[in-house]
């Protein structure tokens, strides 16, 4: 893979936003069944929830100091989050109402994703094992794997992949529990699946080696110019990703190249990029420091067409006609303004 850079012109804006409590330290973001983003609030043990127009609202815990982690869209239409410091599951409806359960003495769950058999999925640090927990709040299975398992997501081929903590390898896991695991350049700990049906995948905070994998195995490392931290698939069927070593958002073609990069400049809370997704309205949104909330706005580049300005002269009534006084000119001229605003395009957003 090779590296090239292009900026779009104009740039999207980007817009930031601050959680209610302060220092909330938000962590996983997702695009919830009801339009709005939902993610978690680490140190606040809080539920956010930010509607496209940027309104925000906090739901707690019902245990404290809970430490909410990781959030997917369940198949039944919650949306589930991991609760690292309860050693729990929850659930949150779309109205905000939130229900624990349970997980193993000493799983440590970190991050979760909806499998294709309708469960969820979630990486067990403690217990160096990949969960599996029904909608009901039951845990299934408690699958083994060579290592910690940390970062998750659902593969075209319907395995979930997941990275394995400081092994330099990804695995992948088939409902059985059966795993397979596949060497890479760098540790794996974000991951997400692109349009083109590879998993890509980035590092830690200190290894930000990236790449992707097929269905089969076969690992491409991004180029090193290119660090990666989290990332999501775009509305475009590209890869987006916070580059943690330039302090942009990046877009990244099926090739691995670069395609567009933004700069990413901090105006509410400092803080580098946590974790980002794309959002229902399009846009990409991410969470940062320790409360913020910014959305790239991918529709703010678009320039409206320009509304037909009438001519006048084709309708046999020339400048003059201001000057004619007669009230049946004056109402023509108010049915053609009406006319004209009427069939004016409206802008989608």
């Amino acid at each position: 893979m090779s590296a090239s850079v292009a900026t779009a012109s104009p740039p999207p804006t980007i817009t930031t936003f601050t959680t209610p409590t302060a220092g909330s330290d938000p962590a996983h973001i997702v695009s919830g069944p009801d339009g709005n983003l939902w993610f978690t609030e680490q140190s606040a043990s809080r539920i956010g929830r930010i509607t496209p127009a940027g309104v925000l609202t906090e739901f707690p815990t019902p245990t404290a100091n809970s430490q909410p982690y990781a959030i997917t869209v369940g198949s039944d239409g919650n949306l589930w989050f991991t609760e690292v410091f309860a050693n729990s599951v929850a659930k949150i409806t779309p109205s905000g109402v939130i229900t624990e359960y349970p997980l193993t003495a000493s799983a440590i769950p970190q991050g979760i994703v909806t499998g294709a058999d309708g469960n969820l999925w979630i990486p067990e640090v403690g217990l160096g094992a990949i969960g599996v927990v029904s909608t009901a709040g039951v845990v299934l299975h408690d699958y083994p794997v060579s290592v910690s398992p940390i970062g998750i997501t659902l593969g075209s081929d319907n395995r979930v992949w997941f990275g394995l903590n400081n092994t330099n390898e990804i695995g992948a896991m088939d409902s059985t529990g059966t795993s397979t695991e596949y060497a890479t350049a760098g540790s794996v700990f974000y991951l997400a699946t692109g349009a083109d049906g590879n998993v890509w995948f980035a590092g830690s905070a200190t290894n930000h080696t990236g790449g992707d994998v097929t269905p089969a195995g076969v690992v491409t490392p991004l180029p090193s110019v290119n660090p990666l931290f989290s990332m999501t698939a775009g509305p475009d069927g590209n890869i987006w990703g916070d580059n943690a070593g330039n302090g942009s958002i990046d877009e990244i073609d099926a090739t691995g190249n670069v395609v567009n990069s933004y700069t990413y400049t901090p105006t509410v809370t400092s803080g580098a990029i946590s974790f980002i997704t794309e959002g229902s309205d399009g846009n990409i949104w991410f969470t940062f420091g320790s409360g913020g909330i910014g959305v790239l706005d991918l529709h703010s580049a678009a320039v409206p067409a320009p509304v037909p300005v009438p001519v006048l002269a084709a309708t046999g009534i020339g400048p003059e006609w201001w000057m004619a006084g007669g009230a049946g000119l004056a109402a023509l001229a108010l049915g053609a303004l009406m006319l004209v605003f009427a069939r004016r395009p409206r802008r989608v957003s």
